[in-house]
């Protein structure tokens, strides 16, 4: 009851109008800093941080939640439409959603993600609010064999994503791994591949490698193309740019993909350093080792939205775990709420559920209502962001 009790504070805190108007600000910025590619959600509440100097620590921590629980859903859209990925969490949306767009059911691909993503959020959120304290004591015990099971596990998963090209893979999971040992080592401070340039010394950034690879890769092949085929012919019809959810039946069906996916989601989230990137490809490559219908993904099957899109969105209640009851950030994002909170002079961890129960429970009052938010304003997008495929192709890409 206590907690319900403080849960209802925190809903009537962010209600107020002023605190409600900076909710919904959040939301339109963290919707923004997603769909553009190459501006990553964790710039975005970088970029917001300043702002929030002059602002009392509820409001500003209002801001930040809105704008990380929205950034994990604007990145779907750009990925599902155009082949270009907003953020590094939504690639695995490229593998079924994109494919899904080729073949005339883009509407349908975004409604998907908009279920998974309310499902993942709401779910995580709730977990988030009852296992707060003994999910961060388990997070709490991992060490260095943990981790190391964590990261191997996620190279594995290249095994099972590799489709007919096992070398494929191994090459691309090597060119990878070149790509991040650029720049100065985290631990040793010891100089990587940077070969006495200075731009090289802070490495070279994930999302960048992420959007030319699949944006500049997708632009040069349309062009090849003269810019016709599959993409115009999916965007052909009025039915093409009608919102298409999936029935109760269809979501029914599909009840152990959710659960997979979010559960993934929270568990990885909860690891701090994890984040919804993490979770969004663990979460997948699970699914095509345990999902029904795993020999269809990478064709253009629901689940892998399902399992990517639900996994990352379930990811924000685990990570804001660790932050809030440890003072550990479980992802990038809430490392920038972490330094809101040390600005106002707040250190996140076991004592401020009991100094400052109301901020606590108000951030967990922005992600329930942040999650909800998110989904209408990505539903009310979804239209005019498929008009954008009447456009002439050479333009749109």
């Amino acid at each position: 009851m206590e907690t319900l009790s403080n849960l209802g504070l925190g809903f009537g805190l962010v209600f107020t109008p002023v605190n409600f108007l900076v909710l919904l600000v959040g939301l339109v910025l963290g919707m923004l800093v997603a769909v553009l590619p190459g501006l990553t959600l964790v710039m975005g509440v970088v970029l917001a941080l300043p702002f929030t100097y002059k602002m009392g620590v509820g409001p500003a921590l209002i801001l930040l939640t809105a704008m990380y629980v929205s950034g994990t859903y604007g990145g779907a859209i750009t990925a599902i439409l155009f082949r270009i990925p907003g953020e590094p969490m939504d690639v695995p949306l490229l593998w079924d959603g994109y494919e899904m767009t080729r073949r005339g059911d883009a509407a349908l691909a975004l409604g998907w993600s908009l279920v998974a993503a309310l499902v993942g959020g709401l779910v995580s959120a709730v977990v988030m609010v009852l296992l707060a304290k003994p999910v961060a004591a388990l997070a709490l015990a991992f060490s260095t064999p943990e981790f190391f099971a964590i990261v191997f596990f996620g190279l594995a998963s290249v095994v099972t994503l590799s489709g007919a090209s096992l070398v494929n893979s191994l090459v691309s999971l090597c060119l990878g791994l070149l790509i991040a040992t650029v720049g100065v080592d985290s631990i040793y401070g010891a100089e990587r591949f940077a070969f006495g340039l200075p731009f090289l010394l802070d490495g070279i950034e994930f999302l960048l490698v992420m959007v030319g690879a699949y944006g500049i890769g997708e632009v040069l092949t349309r062009m090849s193309t003269g810019f016709s085929g599959d993409a115009a012919a999916a965007g052909a019809g009025e039915g093409r740019f009608r919102t298409a959810f999936p029935s109760l039946s269809q979501i029914f069906r599909m009840k152990a993909t959710f659960a997979r996916g979010t559960a993934t989601g929270i568990v990885v989230g909860i690891v701090p350093g994890a984040g919804a990137t993490v979770s969004a490809f663990v979460a997948y490559g699970l699914e095509s080792q345990y999902g029904k219908r795993a020999a269809g993904l990478g064709k253009g099957a629901p689940e892998g939205i399902v399992a990517a899109k639900s996994a990352a969105t379930a990811s924000v209640g685990g990570a804001l775990v660790p932050l809030l009851a440890m003072g550990i950030p479980g992802s990038g994002a809430t490392a920038i709420i972490l330094a809101a909170f040390l600005l106002h002079g707040i250190q996140p961890g076991p004592q401020v559920f009991v100094s400052s129960p109301d901020l606590v429970y108000t951030v967990f009052a922005t992600v329930f209502l942040g999650v909800v938010g998110m989904c209408i304003l990505g539903f009310f997008a979804i239209r005019p962001l498929c008009k954008v495929l009447e456009a002439p192709e050479a333009i749109v890409s």
